[in-house]
């Protein structure tokens, strides 16, 4: 339909940016770039110029996505140990050119702003910039606490600082950010200058608010039901964990992800090999028959049309 659209009426910017979007959403991602690259081009007096910018960036994550797959610190608890990323080689720092693209309509204020520095926050997480993805996640959640997906990211970003700090690389908060997580002196483990370090089994409640708030904005999101899986998973609350997993299966029943994820679940409780058996066919007939893109359900890809 937007085909048609697009034929009747070649200049209609709205509809050339939704066929670029459908491309997208089909997986045909180095399509929609060129598309969305002609219409950048064209809409440079267009309200749809943040659009098409903000859906050109989310076509370029989701391509690094798939030549990486998921590179923040919390990887081992979100990247499918069935699926074989690296698929291309890539000629760029991945995450870079996403990270261009959105720091370039930031600046200017549009209606838009806090999806957009939702998903530069993600793209700079996979970057390894924990401090601009905290940044960016924090000014997205003062514009609107309303967007599920700014819940989401910043359920990832604890997820990563709760990881770093079992590790002893304990991430050293501001006294900005110390107040907008309202962090109590009782939680705080060290102090350096004017930056302090809290225990890093806080992350982990804060993980789980965040996914749990970002799941009553929208109940029906897989990757908010696979982060909640992972958070629960990281607590050993692995009822909770069985839970949200179910719902996520009933969502996307042919998610390779979900379905290592069943995997790494009777791995952790033992139930014994009468699980396992139908948990490899199941995967043997999945890898069968779903090419599909391996970057998916690590973040929610919601272009703007």
């Amino acid at each position: 339909m937007a085909a048609k659209r697009v034929k009747q009426n070649p200049r209609e910017l709205r509809a050339l940016n939704l066929h670029a979007a459908c491309l997208a959403m089909l997986e045909r991602y180095e399509e929609a770039e060129q598309e969305f690259v002609r219409l950048s081009r064209q809409s440079k007096a267009s309200p749809y110029k943040e659009r098409v910018l903000f859906n050109l960036g989310l076509v370029r994550l989701y391509i690094d996505l798939g030549i990486t797959g998921d590179c923040s610190v919390a990887k081992n608890a979100f990247a499918p140990p069935s699926a074989s990323f690296r698929l291309h080689v890539s000629a760029t720092l991945p995450f870079s050119r996403p990270i261009e693209t959105w720091t370039k309509i930031i600046s200017r204020r549009n209606r838009n702003e806090n999806v957009v520095r939702t998903y530069l926050s993600f793209a700079l997480l996979q970057f390894g910039r924990i401090d601009g993805a905290l940044a960016h996640i924090i000014q997205a959640l003062g514009l609107s606490e309303s967007y599920f997906v700014s819940n989401f990211v910043l359920g990832r970003i604890f997820l990563d600082l709760y990881m770093l700090g079992a590790e002893d690389n304990h991430f050293y908060l501001s006294n900005n950010l110390l107040t907008f997580f309202e962090i109590e002196d009782a939680e705080i483990r060290d102090r350096k200058d004017n930056l302090a370090a809290i225990y890093h089994e806080i992350y982990l409640d804060f993980a789980l608010q965040a996914f749990t708030d970002a799941r009553a904005l929208n109940p029906y999101s897989v990757e908010v039901l696979l982060g909640l899986f992972h958070t629960y998973m990281l607590g050993g609350m692995f009822e909770e964990a069985q839970q949200v997993l179910f719902q996520a299966e009933n969502l996307a029943p042919d998610a390779l992800p979900i379905l290592d994820a069943h995997f790494r679940l009777n791995e952790l409780t033992q139930k014994g090999v009468e699980h396992i058996r139908p948990l490899v066919a199941r995967l043997h007939r999945l890898k069968q028959k779903n090419g599909r893109y391996l970057g998916q359900f690590l973040i929610p890809a919601n272009y703007l049309v």
